[in-house]
């Protein structure tokens, strides 16, 4: 199961990275932790849910990783590209997104369902709203179908 993902990575999302460390480099660790959820979450999500995302700022700040362990990790997420041995998977994959996904577009999904082999069976689910953690945010719609799906139980679409 692939979630958000991105098989080789956006030029959106590279976009969103070069904010991120911009933020990094200009306010410090305290501006990085401050967007994270802007990244993560729907507006109205954040908005019902400020103690929780006012407390996963301070944790960021308090268990920041430092500015070279941020930037080996966006150079990482940059450098991954398995696009053209997508074709190679050999077992079933269920690729979820959101549409309102702010960080990965989820175009990123549709590319790689399409570019599976029509016999390992790829899916691909596209939750309406949830942002890039509608694992999180939408548990409530993303449980059901992931555990069907982890199950080997066909999907009800949504």
């Amino acid at each position: 199961m692939v979630v958000n993902g991105w098989a080789r990575l956006e030029a959106h999302t590279g976009r969103c990275f070069d904010a991120r460390l911009r933020l990094l480099h200009a306010g410090g660790p305290a501006a990085f932790a401050e967007a994270q959820s802007i990244f993560l979450y729907p507006a109205d999500w954040i908005a019902m849910h400020e103690a929780e995302v006012a407390s996963q700022v301070e944790t960021g700040i308090a268990h920041f990783p430092g500015i070279a362990t941020v930037e080996k990790r966006i150079a990482a997420a940059r450098a991954f590209d398995i696009l053209d041995r997508i074709g190679e998977i050999s077992t079933p994959l269920l690729a979820v997104c959101a549409n309102d996904d702010i960080l990965v577009p989820s175009i990123a999904s549709s590319r790689i369902v399409d570019r599976l082999s029509p016999f390992n069976g790829g899916t691909e689910v596209t939750m309406r709203w949830g942002g890039h953690a509608c694992n999180v945010t939408d548990s409530e719609s993303f449980n059901p179908f992931a555990l069907a799906w982890l199950a080997g139980e066909p999907l009800i679409e949504e």
